[in-house]
């Protein structure tokens, strides 16, 4: 299931709310017309990911059942993401409300004007970071970005700068 693609830009409104962009709203009916789970990233600060309550009940469920953590740290990871999580509907105009704390999480609660987002796909799911901060973090991204490729993407390992000695 991969709905979610490409970056995207929407106002987040004083009351909190960003209209849900048109290719993410490009998804079964019933993807929309359910629930969708809003949660702290576990993995970026100022980061808030959504997904569809099919996608969550998968995420939760392969926490509650990783072999690599013990019974006690399983529920207390469990029980931080129910704690931070927001479960809403999207609205007749395509909105998604973001609730007070998870825009605290983005650093943008209490803003006097409209705020730019950026909604980004992350497949199943997607993120919502502020505009500005996601574009000051872009190049540490790239770069991170490109180290995974090349750790898990490349062929076999290779030396570089023209061999072991650096000699070429």
């Amino acid at each position: 299931m991969n709905y979610y693609t490409g970056k995207h830009k929407c106002d987040l409104d004083i009351k909190g709310r960003a209209v849900i962009p048109s290719a993410f709203r490009k998804v079964p009916p019933e993807i929309l017309a359910g629930d969708l789970i809003l949660s702290p990233s576990v993995e970026e600060d100022l980061c808030v990911e959504v997904y569809p309550e099919p996608e969550w009940e998968s995420f939760i469920a392969r926490i509650a059942g990783a072999e690599n953590l013990g019974l006690g740290e399983s529920r207390q990871l469990l029980a931080g993401l129910f704690g931070d999580a927001d479960r809403t509907k999207v609205d007749r105009q395509n909105r998604l409300a973001i609730s007070h704390p998870l825009r605290e999480v983005l650093g943008v609660d209490g803003a006097d004007e409209n705020v730019t987002l950026l909604f980004v796909g992350a497949g199943s799911y997607f993120k919502i970071y502020l505009a500005d901060d996601y574009a000051e973090q872009l190049e540490y991204r790239s770069e991170e970005k490109r180290g995974l490729m090349r750790k898990y993407l490349s062929g076999p390992s290779r030396p570089q700068n023209g061999g072991e000695n650096g000699k070429g």
